[in-house]
This record gives C-alpha cells, structure tokens and sequence, in this order.
C-alpha cells in the first residue's frame, strides 16, 4: 500500500471517529493526516511527511483547547427560573415536597419557603435540580434579594 494511501486511511478514519465523539482534537489531527497524505502523493520523502502532519497537529490543537475550555463553562441560566407554578396538593408535608401545575402538567416541587400549601396557590420557580421544581412564594429576584439581607 501506498504512504498517500495510508495517511488517507488514517485521516479519514480519525474524521469518522471525530463525528462519533464530538471532540475537536480528531477532526485536527484527522485534517492534518490528510496534509500529510497530500505530502506523500506529492513525493515527499518519510520526514517531510510526519512534519507535514505533526506541526499543523501540534498548532491546531494548542489553538483548540481555549475553544474547547470556553465552551465547558457554567450552564446558561433556566429560562424557568421566575416562571409562576400553581400549587396542587402535598406529597410528604414534612418534607415540603409537593405536586404543582406548570406549563400544562404536573411536577415535584420543593416548598423553600413558608408556602401555606393550599390548592392553587401561586408560587414561583428559583431553582431546578434534575427534574425537581424548587419553588417559594416570593419570586426569583425577591428572594435572592431576601437571602443577601
């Protein structure tokens, strides 16, 4: 087999293997593989052909890794957060956990604050942990304010 050949199956295989990962480090070294393959079919001798490959390689993923860094950054804040939620019943008062109706079906919720708990009272989404609603009769802004005095 030929070295064009070869560097063309290693870069290929490195892009099919980048989309099944979603890492950008394969799609560079996969991309520079195929420089390097260019370099072969060119006639370059066996140096030329792994510095072809290697200082793309090396350039691309030094300049990859802040993209990658900026894009594992917090979560984007809930659109949720701040929304009203009107109370149903109780699941365990004790626990303050309860069932509360929220954009047309029924969701657990946690009662943070002193909610009376009574049917259709509307209370206020601060927080979301998993699929929970953390809900307080003040809303959003209120009690973050409450909680800094």
């Amino acid at each position: 087999m030929h070295a064009f050949a070869i560097w063309l199956v290693i870069g290929v295989g490195l892009i099919v293997l980048e989309m099944a990962t979603g890492t950008m480090y394969l799609l560079f070294l996969g991309i520079s593989a195929l420089l390097g393959s260019a370099a072969a079919w060119l006639g370059l001798e066996i140096g030329w052909q792994v510095a072809v490959f290697a200082v793309p390689a090396v350039v691309s993923c030094i300049w990859g890794v802040p993209l990658t860094r900026r894009k594992q950054g917090a979560p984007p804040a809930s659109l949720d957060i701040g929304q009203t939620v009107r109370f149903e019943r109780w699941t365990s008062q004790e626990g303050r956990l309860a069932r509360v109706s929220y954009r047309g079906s029924q969701w657990d919720a946690e009662i943070l604050d002193g909610a009376a708990g009574e049917h259709g009272e509307l209370l206020h989404i601060v927080a979301i942990e998993g699929s929970r609603l953390k809900v307080a009769k003040a809303a959003a802004g209120a009690a973050n304010t409450a909680e800094r005095a």
